[in-house]
């Protein structure tokens, strides 16, 4: 992988001109080189990043991983609250208001969710036979594949259990721990065999609103999700019960 964690190169106007410094990124010597942006499945803040990527590297192989649209654009959410002295105009809008207004482009939470809309951009340019859709939760409950023994993704099928990929998997309970970086970051470092560090308790105003969202108005806020998960669950043939629509 890239020597840098997500070098979002493909993603400003003046792209080109960073494929030098992109290149001396990676080994040069590894027989696989890959890296992972974000910003690179955030159509339609950026809608040509697809495009760039066949240009510079025509046979590349797309990986996508895919999580609980809801949870995933929570977590969006709450990212973009944690850091919003990085987000400029985004961070004074409510999330009521990200919530009212679904198709603006700049509703990047919204949009990053919507993930068959994003996957289906990068089968249009590179196939179906080169893009592979993963569920997150295999990655926590599964241990890694093998990776001599992976098989090739057959032509007209864009996922592949992880239980497939290699030895016979053995299910394991997902990691809690938090790494120590993180957790300091969020307060929670502690000991081992002591409860950890409590913050001192923030103040929560209307852009933090995912917190109270409940009950019925929950549900029916959501319901306008489910067609896109539908589309997904019949793109890839993953069953993603464990989804919230």
């Amino acid at each position: 992988m890239s020597s840098e964690k997500e070098p979002v190169c493909f993603e400003p106007p003046d792209w080109h001109r960073r494929l030098g410094e992109y290149r001396e990124l990676f080994d040069r010597a590894a027989p696989v080189r890959g890296e992972a942006s974000i910003a690179y499945s955030a159509y339609p803040w950026t809608p040509e990043i697809p495009d760039r990527v066949r240009a510079v590297v025509p046979d590349a192989r797309i990986v996508y991983l895919v999580r609980d649209p809801i949870e995933r654009m929570l977590s969006h959410c709450a990212h973009m609250e944690w850091n919003r002295h990085l987000w400029g105009a985004q961070r004074s809008r409510p999330f009521d208001q990200l919530m009212e207004d679904l198709d603006d482009p700049m509703n990047t939470p919204v949009w990053c969710s919507r993930t068959a809309t994003q996957i289906e951009r990068w089968i249009e340019r590179f196939g179906d036979d080169r893009v592979l859709v993963i569920d997150q939760r295999e990655l926590l409950t599964e241990p890694p594949p093998d990776p001599v023994a992976r098989p090739r993704v057959p032509r007209g099928r864009t996922h592949i259990p992880l239980a497939g990929l290699g030895r016979r998997a053995q299910a394991r309970r997902p990691s809690t721990r938090l790494r120590p970086a993180l957790a300091r970051r969020l307060g929670r470092a502690g000991t081992p065999g002591r409860p950890p560090a409590r913050r001192a308790p923030r103040a929560h105003s209307a852009r933090s609103a995912p917190a109270a969202e409940r009950g019925a108005a929950r549900a029916g806020r959501w319901r306008c999700w489910r067609p896109r998960p539908t589309r997904l669950r019949a793109m890839t043939d993953l069953p993603l019960d464990h989804w919230t629509v």
